[in-house]
C-alpha cells in the first residue's frame, strides 16, 4: 500500500480477486481492517493482479536562499505498475507502467 497522512491506495484481495481500495478517512490511513477503504475497482469484473508503488527514484537536495538560509527539498518521483485481467475472458489482460514527478515538492 501507498500511504501518507493525506491518503492512499491498496490492493486487497477477497476470494482470490484483487481490487484496489481508496483510503477516505480523516487522518492517517489504517492498514488493517476496511473501515474507511473506499473500492475503486469492481471485483465482479477486473480482478487486479499487480499493483506496485515504488518512490526510491526520490530525493532530497538543498536549497540556499539569497539571505543565507538553508532548506531541503524533497523531490517525489513515483515508479507504479498497475495489471488485471478481465473475469470473463482471463486472456484479456492489461498493464500500465508510469513514473510521475510529483509537482508539489515538500520544502522545509
Amino acid at each position: 500500500a501507498s500511504l501518507d497522512n493525506a491518503g492512499g491506495f491498496r490492493r486487497t484481495t477477497t476470494g482470490g480477486v484483487g481490487q484496489i481500495e481508496m483510503w477516505v478517512g480523516d487522518n492517517a490511513p489504517n492498514c488493517v481492517g476496511n473501515t474507511n477503504w473506499m473500492p475503486i475497482t469492481d471485483p465482479d469484473f477486473v480482478d487486479i493482479t499487480t499493483f506496485v508503488i515504488d518512490d526510491s527514484n526520490s530525493f532530497t537536495g538543498t536549497v540556499i536562499e539569497e539571505g543565507g538560509a538553508t532548506l531541503t527539498q524533497r523531490v517525489r518521483r513515483i515508479n507504479f505498475q498497475l495489471e488485471g485481467r478481465l473475469l470473463l475472458d482471463n486472456a484479456i489482460t492489461r498493464r500500465v507502467e508510469d513514473t510521475i514527478r510529483v509537482r508539489n515538492d515538500f520544502l522545509n
